[in-house]
């Protein structure tokens, strides 16, 4: 009867837990690949939302990271700003609105 070689056997017990460790790791979806496709979709949904009220105007950018949205820009007035806001967050996925946003007058 033949014996494997310790070395051996340790190289295909290591090979198969690498193999499946990978195939793991390709079937599932990394957290941060999943927020930032939801963080997409939400910044185009807040985009959409501040850009069917013209009188906002459009010296604003709009940012998401993990559900938080980022306005930042000028508005031409203090209304304007927390009408933005308030419309931000009223977009469905939004946690937290945070205003990096000036006022010109």
């Amino acid at each position: 009867m033949k014996y494997f070689k310790p070395a051996f056997v340790l190289s295909l017990i290591a090979a198969g837990a690498t193999w499946s460790c990978v195939s793991f790791a390709s079937t599932e979806t990394s957290p941060s690949v999943a927020s930032s496709v939801s963080d997409k979709e939400t910044t185009s949904r807040v985009r959409m939302v501040l850009a069917n009220h013209p009188d906002l105007g459009v010296q604003y950018s709009v940012s998401t990271r993990h559900g938080v949205v980022y306005l930042d820009g000028i508005f031409a007035t203090g209304l304007m700003q927390r009408s933005a806001e308030a419309l931000a967050m009223d977009v469905t996925g939004v946690k937290q609105v945070i205003d990096l946003s000036g006022i010109s007058k």
